[in-house]
């Protein structure tokens, strides 16, 4: 559970980099200010999703019965 929110977030982080270093570069100054309110707006609510399940996620993998016992 822990290594797939890593993954995810490495992923989104990769994501997020990308499209501030390559993606931005070939807009014009008003599509490239829009474009980073709507980029603020969604890590805004990938945030506050992760904060929401993330609880839920590791109740399920804490009432899991472990493999070794």
């Amino acid at each position: 559970s822990t290594t797939i929110a890593v993954g995810g977030t490495t992923t989104f982080t990769i994501v997020i980099g990308k499209v501030f270093m390559y993606d931005m570069a070939q807009l014009d100054s008003f599509y490239r200010i829009i474009a980073f309110i709507l980029l603020g707006v969604v890590v805004l609510a990938g945030s506050f999703v992760y904060i929401k399940y993330r609880e839920a996620a590791s109740d399920k993998s804490a009432d899991a019965p472990s493999e070794s016992g």
